[in-house]
């Protein structure tokens, strides 16, 4: 009697791919090798050291006041002045005591708070664009309205910093004359008085405004590095890919 020839079964496909997409890591971490990934970081670095810059800042400037009260008795009066002043420079009034509290003039403070309001929220979506780069954008690649928003994004960015920045640079050129004691004792400043007779007023330290300068200087270089940006994700955007495929057709259909 013949034998029944044994079957051997075939294991049916795993769902999925089989065993290599289980072995597939649920991010992509190349991309930060890649341009778009790579300027995100810096944008990120640069955010961070502008903001920090600005709402880390204080100083202070002194000064030594010595007057002489009128009349039969003339009676001197000298005195230690200390101005602290920082974020967001709200500049409060110098109390003398020869002249009584002099006010201080215009405020930077709100060029000062918008600085680094755009700093800060740069920060937080150069942290959103990451994730969408690493984690999410290979699991959904058909949303193309991201990349649209991803560009339009970066392009406001770019303007909102240099905007800000333009903003700031006037804002510490205020802070500057403000807390100089040479303007504030000229003809017609809040400290004139110091030039009365009876009167003097020398500096005693002046304030340090390296990190003001240097604010600056990260401001402005976001506006390049964000500037320079907009070309790269402007390649991830369909209308890109759509003027590219339209050149491509254009160039085949001369050929032929």
């Amino acid at each position: 009697m013949a034998s029944v020839p044994q079957q051997t079964s075939v294991p049916a496909p795993t769902q999925g791919g089989g065993s290599h997409s289980q072995n597939e890591l649920p991010f992509r971490l190349e991309v930060l090798l890649e341009p778009k990934g790579f300027i995100r970081g810096i944008e990120f670095v640069l955010a961070i050291c502008m903001f920090a810059t600005t709402a880390g800042y204080n100083s202070m400037f002194s000064f030594h006041v010595n007057c002489t009260s009128s009349g039969t008795n003339r009676t001197t009066y000298p005195q230690d002045i200390q101005y602290y002043f920082g974020y967001p420079f709200s500049f409060e009034s110098i109390k003398t005591t020869c002249f009584g509290p002099v006010f201080l003039g215009e405020s930077p403070s709100g060029s000062a708070k918008f600085f680094v309001v755009v700093g800060v929220f740069a920060m937080l979506y150069t942290i959103a664009a990451l994730v969408w780069y690493v984690v999410l954008e290979v699991k959904y690649l058909q949303y193309e309205i991201v990349s649209i928003v991803d560009f339009v994004a970066t392009a406001v960015f770019t303007l909102l910093f240099f905007i800000a920045s333009c903003a700031w640079a006037a804002g510490v050129s205020t802070v500057k004359f403000w807390t100089n004691l040479d303007n504030l004792t000229q003809e017609g400043g809040i400290l004139s008085s110091c030039n009365e007779d009876g009167n003097t007023c020398s500096s005693l330290q002046s304030a340090s405004y390296g990190a003001l300068n240097i604010s600056i200087l990260f401001g402005f270089l976001n506006v390049l590095v964000w500037g320079g940006n907009v070309w790269f994700v402007w390649k991830e955007t369909p209308w890109f890919r759509a003027r590219s495929e339209n050149q491509t057709g254009g160039n085949l259909d001369n050929k032929v």
